[in-house]
């Protein structure tokens, strides 16, 4: 799914949800894949791997880049 405004539903309401969806048929979700950045905001306080991103990296943290480029900005 796309999300497109984290600050209306944070993904781990998005991954609850599903969880609590598959768990009604008796399914369960083994992992979540983040195709591109997200802001720390969007994990609303919890841990990437909380909401199945086990392999969530410094390089798919949108703050981080955010951070290095204006770091990047002010030495020049």
């Amino acid at each position: 799914m796309n999300l497109l405004d984290y600050r209306l539903t944070p993904l781990p309401v998005v991954f609850d949800r599903g969880a609590q969806e598959c768990a009604r048929i008796g399914a369960a979700i083994d992992r979540a894949e983040l195709v591109g950045l997200a802001p720390r905001a969007a994990f609303a306080g919890r841990a990437p791997a909380s909401v199945g991103l086990a392999r969530f990296t410094a390089a798919q943290d949108l703050d981080a880049h955010v951070a290095r480029a204006v770091a990047d900005a002010e030495r020049t």
